[in-house]
């Protein structure tokens, strides 16, 4: 895919259980589409931007997909990010939240975006894991303030909305399975990078 000039510095970081019995090449076929629009003819000719990035390894005797690869490129990575999320939800034997920044090369000022797509081997698997992070993140920010005995009605308002979900989810109304939202703000440290 070619790309005129790559706006930006895409990061993709997480970690996914993957089903024992997965073979690499099926691992390799699943990402496809992020090394082949990295330009890359493999997987292992896909190499993250960065040596202390270690790209894509998979542990076969964990049975888990450690990514944290970086390429360059413009809005239309979702689309390939799209297609290799929907490939690993097939290989994949939990939830697991993936994060995706992207890292702006024309706002010095570190605007960057960053966001959170869910994988799983079925949208029940995507939706727990959602949960959970949700329930880390408002966790987190509200026990700045506040003692977790304080935030038990918070925790229970996010658990009912959840189950409100799980419940579209069970009569099948169609949900969305992965998400990208759009967000300001460095949530970086004001650095143009962030490292793992």
């Amino acid at each position: 895919m070619s790309r005129d000039y790559a706006q930006y510095e895409i990061h993709v970081h997480g970690e996914v259980p993957i089903k024992p019995g997965t073979t690499m090449k099926q691992i390799e076929a699943a990402v496809k589409p992020l090394w082949r629009y990295a330009g890359a003819t493999s997987l292992a000719e896909a190499p993250s931007l960065f040596d202390e990035e270690p790209g894509f390894e998979y542990d076969a005797q964990k049975h888990v997909l450690a990514v944290c690869w970086t390429v360059e490129g413009n809005a239309d990575f979702q689309n390939a990010l799209d297609e290799a999320c929907a490939a690993l939800c097939d290989l994949s034997s939990e939830g697991a939240g993936i994060e995706v920044s992207y890292y702006d090369n024309d706002d010095d000022e570190g605007r960057d975006e960053f966001g959170l797509i869910f994988v799983g081997p079925t949208p029940e698997a995507i939706h727990e894991t959602q949960r959970q992070f949700m329930l880390e993140d408002v966790t987190r920010l509200m026990e700045r303030h506040f003692d977790r005995g304080e935030m038990v009605e918070v925790v229970d308002a996010v658990n009912r909305l959840f189950a409100k979900r799980l419940l579209s989810i069970a009569q099948g109304q169609k949900l969305t399975r992965f998400e990208l939202p759009s967000g300001g703000g460095s949530g970086h440290g004001g650095g143009k990078r962030h490292l793992h």
